[in-house]
């Protein structure tokens, strides 16, 4: 387990617990990649491992300058990754103080499919979390219990800690060995749990991490999430996806009704510098404004409303002498290819349907997926982030016309 906690009230409890179950730590800043490129700070760490064996072994040598200057990386190496020297491949997990503070580390865990441990405070997206822990994490007391409870939690610890000091008799000594051969024994239960990752259990063997990720890079949903969903669908990928969609859409209609007022105004500029977007898409609160994935999705409408040219935001955006226009056209159509009464207004419904995924933004079929709408986009998005989104205004500039209608 990686502990990971770099505010001032959780250096001294993520350091001293840390060694004392002898995990890897990092307590000062964390440095981008050190999950997702862990190979290249690898050598940061054997660079580091490399300086500590040269001054136990006699110390630096060469000019006062030289001495110096290797002096000064070392307790530059040692202040970044002093916590992770004996760390020779990805940690099993990570335990977390203040995800939103540690946001990039979360993020790189989520990349690779590492389950997260988070103190979890009021201000923090629990959503992005696989183990939360509600408490204060500015609170040094609070900090310091929950570390150290991780800490004591973790296997190889507790059985050390518990095992019984070595007899001399040979008699106790065979007993031991046999009870620890037995398949009933505790220590060997652990052990043989912890050959086992935490989504792989007796009822679900045939979903592999593999899957759970390729899920989770191609929905953006949480582990727990991806996994119940291959769950669900017998591990179908496609299926699965569409589980992930009606859970995100289910999550929307809950909270469509709460106020979003806070956001961001998005902007795109095509290569050519002729045509321009200004997009207005707004959240609950500041921090989901901030958040990686709503701005990816403000990008992407902004993006979206180049390439399709919507007129209207919804469809009580249509002025009512224009849908009166486009009926009276479609009715005309039907009557000239002598329709039945009976079907026409079918007919003419239909083609109304037509003009508003042609027209209307929240109607137009999603640029990177027509099988999709953009208000279905949208309601996904607020399933995965959990907080309620919607489109404000927006408006289309092209160089030689003007903008495109704005609604609010």
């Amino acid at each position: 387990v990686l502990f990971v906690g770099t505010k001032k009230q959780a250096q001294e409890s993520i350091e001293l617990e840390a060694r004392r179950s002898g995990m890897p730590y990092v307590n000062h800043r964390w440095m981008g990649g050190m999950l997702t490129n862990f190979t290249v700070m690898r050598r940061q760490i054997e660079r580091l491992n490399a300086l500590r064996a040269i001054r136990n072994n006699g110390g630096f040598t060469g000019s006062k300058k030289q001495v110096t200057q290797l002096e000064e990386e070392m307790q530059r190496l040692e202040r970044f990754f002093g916590g992770m020297a004996d760390m020779k491949k990805l940690p099993g997990a990570v335990y977390v103080v203040d995800p939103r503070k540690e946001h990039i580390a979360v993020t790189e865990a989520r990349k690779l499919a590492i389950p997260i441990v988070a103190i979890t405070d009021s201000n923090c997206d629990p959503d992005e979390i696989d183990k939360v822990i509600p408490g204060n994490d500015d609170a040094i007391r609070a900090v310091k219990l929950i570390t150290s409870k991780i800490a004591e939690s973790w296997p190889p610890r507790r059985s050390r800690r518990r095992r019984a000091p070595a007899s001399t008799g040979s008699r106790q000594k065979r007993k031991r060995r046999a009870r620890k051969a037995s398949p009933g024994c505790p220590t060997s239960m652990r052990r043989n749990s912890m050959k086992t990752k935490p989504w792989m259990t007796r009822n679900d063997m045939a979903i592999t991490a593999d899957q759970v990720k390729m899920l989770r890079e191609a929905t953006g949903a949480g582990m727990m999430d991806a996994k119940r969903a291959l769950e669900a669908t017998g591990g179908d990928f496609e299926k699965a996806k569409d589980w992930l969609r009606q859970k995100g859409m289910a999550k929307a209609g809950a909270k469509a009704t709460r106020a979003a007022r806070q956001g961001i105004v998005e902007t795109y500029v095509h290569h050519n510098q002729q045509l321009g977007v200004l997009v207005e898409v707004n959240s609950e609160s500041d921090f989901v404004a901030r958040n990686e994935q709503f701005r990816e999705l403000a990008h992407e409408i902004a993006v979206h409303i180049a390439a399709a040219d919507p007129r209207y935001l919804r469809r009580e955006d249509v002025p009512a002498d224009v849908l009166e226009r486009e009926r009276a056209i479609f009715q005309a159509q039907a009557r000239d290819q002598k329709k039945p009464e009976a079907v026409m207004e079918k007919i003419v419904q239909g083609k109304l349907n037509d003009f508003y995924k042609r027209e209307v933004l929240l109607d137009q079929p999603w640029t990177k997926d027509d099988k999709r709408s953009v208000s279905e986009v949208v309601k996904e998005a607020i399933g995965k982030i959990g907080e309620n989104i919607t489109i404000s205004r927006f408006a289309r500039f092209k160089v030689g016309e003007g903008p495109s209608p704005s609604s609010t």
